[in-house]
């Protein structure tokens, strides 16, 4: 399960990206951004959220029925926080550490590859989209910088698959 693999997400960036090419004002490109966002975060939304059904239903049928009815109400709610405290906190200290022991190699990693920490990248992913919906702003990246995201964020979600086995 790759988040570069979804159909979805895949459409999306092929979609903007020849429609970017077509466009000479900066102002569509940026909006082409924000939609590539909204569309990524949508992806990992649906990633995050079956994640920890997959987890769940490995470790028994109440606690799955349970997450089922807390991801009803999971609504955009992605934030790094959110994931870290909320989500793999809650089911226990060792998925929590191993979360974070992740983290640290993938920010080192991260850096030394690509320049840019993964998780500051996911966290700008996130807040774009919530920018460019919730406030009606365009992202304050180029189309090429949300790629680049999309594709640290990989990375974090990676992180997080990895700590639930």
């Amino acid at each position: 399960m790759r988040l570069s693999g979804d159909r979805r997400l895949l459409d999306a960036i092929t979609v903007c990206s020849v429609a970017a090419a077509n466009l000479s004002n900066p102002i569509q490109k940026q909006v082409l951004a924000g939609f590539l966002c909204v569309a990524a975060t949508t992806t990992i939304e649906d990633f995050v959220r079956n994640l920890y059904t997959e987890f769940a239903s490995r470790n028994s049928p109440p606690f799955e029925a349970f997450v089922v009815a807390q991801f009803d109400k999971f609504n955009a709610r992605l934030r790094l926080a959110q994931i870290k405290e909320d989500f793999t906190g809650k089911i226990g200290g060792n998925y929590y550490s191993k979360f974070n022991r992740l983290r640290s190699r993938a920010t080192t990693s991260g850096l030394l590859l690509y320049g840019r920490d993964p998780f500051s990248a996911y966290s700008d992913l996130i807040q774009w989209r919530n920018d460019f919906v919730h406030e009606r702003r365009l992202p304050p990246a180029t189309l090429e910088d949300v790629l680049k995201s999309i594709l640290l964020s990989e990375i974090v979600l990676d992180c997080l698959r990895r700590s639930l086995r």
